[in-house]
């Protein structure tokens, strides 16, 4: 095996992000495909407004140019006839986009490029394209001058919008990219910053490099290659990116954002789906559709059908991450330590272990801490320094020694716990009432509101196919501290520990109506922006959230066993024999 410290979590990451992305779009209406081909052939440059697609520049106007070529790229330089005229050309150079420079850079990626230059009576309507175009691209990049605008009236319109919608209920990952030929990115960075929060955006946070962040979605500002910055401003001197540099600058951006053990097996699960997506479509060819349909006509309920191709088709995309070993990307790939690498980049980003963990000597902090990560807390091959950790190892929190300072442990090990037994919520119905189904109740007793926590444990084929009233048993979730059972989601951002009680008598029979969609289940409503369940008797249960099958079937399972224990009359002695 290679040497762990040839690792490179970052270049690491930057791999993974590179065979994910997939599409990128970018909206400058001074993008242009071709320029003259000869290197000294001087062309003078069209004024105003950007040179047009399929043409070379126009010779019309009093500036000339002087074209030189570095590699592929034709970079023209002002040449000046007069201060005015030099002046005028270094500014308009500054603002173009060379799109096929661009789209050539990312298609030998592998990396899909559409580049939209509008005309300037299309400005307006821009959203009409930019929108869906924006819903399955993976960045989308903006210049920030249309036609003038120095303002950025509309891309900050765009970048809004787009935030928005990624930043509701849906949350999707979005990084959104001002490339522009204006200098003051620092005045740009806070107009949006202004913008979105006027708009009603929560929590945006500017960092010192002209980027924003707000919930999933991320807004970085560059300069392009053509602006001209003091060189003592070295930050600023940084954000300046050639045309030749923005494909590897937005991957690296990309990274930045997303780079993390987990993260990384969830973004290379996905690039292992996208790169055989249609692998998985030669499974299932047309033809089959005979066996289908004589598969649905012999089943007692033959509506059920199209539950199995969802199995089969699930079954498939596991069957790919288990082939393309994506878990491998958070463990050991490629031969190379990646738990290693991500401690040593932690430890160069100021994480300090040594201060983290006071119990284990300083001089080899990255080793002990890799051994007791890589071998667990309970390996008793472990040395002395190690076993410490064995024992209550809850105590030692070790989320909070590994976390950043800014971040709460508990806040950290709530989200991991729900993520690992509460299903997503993708759906585009309201929810229906399901064996595994989590209720809040809150009901007014003595005039101060009362809440509890419930689950359902009706068993699936009693909660569809409903034509009339039925009952649905409950069971009830104890909001515990010290020993609970489950983490549910609370209100906003916090979360409710919760222990199942499985005595019977505490458990309650609730009668429900099928919702009237003609589904004949019992959907939940949308009341006060939250959905619930309304009882034949009135009673109202909020909706929050849905078990995975295999923990609500364990819960069903245990309280089977806790109804089904057999009392005995018998020896005493006997009895106490057997303890």
């Amino acid at each position: 095996m290679a040497s762990p410290a040839a690792t490179n979590f970052r270049q690491h990451s930057e791999e993974i992000a590179r065979k994910f992305l997939q599409t990128i779009m970018v909206v400058d209406d001074r993008a242009f495909f071709e320029e003259k081909e000869s290197a000294t052939i001087p062309t003078t440059v069209r004024r105003p407004g950007p040179p047009r697609f399929n043409e070379g520049q126009e010779l019309t106007g009093d500036v000339v140019i002087a074209s030189t070529q570095e590699g592929d790229n034709i970079r023209p330089k002002a040449t000046a006839v007069d201060n005015k005229g030099s002046e005028k050309a270094s500014v308009d150079k500054a603002h173009e986009l060379n799109a096929k420079k661009l789209i050539g850079d990312f298609a030998v990626k592998g990396i899909v490029c559409a580049v939209i230059r509008p005309k300037d009576v299309e400005v307006e309507s821009l959203g009409d394209k930019v929108y869906p175009l924006a819903e399955s691209c993976d960045i989308v990049v903006f210049d920030w001058v249309l036609y003038g605008a120095t303002d950025g009236g509309k891309v900050k319109e765009l970048i809004s919008e787009i935030t928005k919608r990624s930043s509701g209920k849906e949350k999707r990952l979005r990084l959104i990219v001002v490339y522009t030929g204006q200098e003051e990115l620092a005045d740009i960075t806070e107009q949006i910053r202004t913008t979105l929060e006027a708009a009603g955006q929560s929590n945006v946070i500017a960092n010192k490099d002209y980027t924003l962040e707000t919930g999933s979605v991320r807004i970085a500002v560059y300069a392009k290659g053509y602006v001209s910055v003091a060189a003592e401003n070295v930050d600023l001197a940084a954000r300046v990116v050639p045309i030749e540099e923005l494909a590897d600058k937005l991957i690296a951006e990309f990274t930045d954002m997303t780079m993390g053990l987990v993260s990384n097996v969830a973004i290379g699960s996905m690039a292992a789906l996208r790169s055989n997506t249609h692998r998985i479509l030669t499974k299932f060819p047309p033809d089959l559709d005979a066996a289908f349909l004589a598969h649905r006509a012999m089943l007692t309920q033959p509506s059920d059908a199209g539950n199995l191709l969802v199995y089969l088709i699930g079954s498939e995309l596991t069957a790919i991450l288990e082939g393309e070993e994506v878990s491998k990307l958070a463990d050991e790939a490629d031969g190379s330590d990646i738990i290693h690498a991500w401690l040593v980049m932690k430890e160069r980003g100021g994480h300090r272990f040594g201060d983290r963990f006071p119990e284990l000597p300083p001089a080899n902090i990255i080793d002990d801490v890799m051994e007791l990560l890589r071998e667990g807390v309970g390996n008793e091959s472990l040395r002395d320094q190690l076993k410490v950790f064995k024992n209550n190892p809850h105590k030692k929190n070790l989320t909070g020694r590994l976390c950043a300072s800014t971040v709460s442990s508990a806040d950290l090990e709530h989200r991991f716990a729900m993520l690992t037994s509460i299903k997503s919520d993708y759906r585009v119905r309201p929810p229906a009432l399901l064996p595994g189904t989590l209720l809040k109740r809150i009901r007014q007793v003595n005039g101060t509101p009362e809440t509890s926590y419930w689950v359902c444990i009706q068993p699936v084929c009693d909660s569809v196919r409903l034509t009339e009233k039925r009952s649905f048993p409950l069971l009830h979730l104890k909001a515990a501290d010290d020993k609970f059972d489950l983490v549910l989601p609370g209100e906003g951002n916090t979360h409710v520990r919760v222990r199942v009680v499985y005595s019977p008598h505490k458990s309650i029979i609730e009668d429900f109506d099928p919702s009237k969609d003609g589904l004949q289940m019992v959907r939940a409503e949308m009341v006060d922006d939250k959905y619930q369940f309304q009882t034949a008797g009135g009673e109202r249960y909020q909706w929050l959230a849905e078990l995975k099958f295999e923990h609500a079937q364990r819960i069903a399972n245990e309280y089977a066993a806790t109804i089904s224990r057999v009392g005995l009359d018998e020896s005493e002695w006997l009895r106490r024999s057997a303890g």
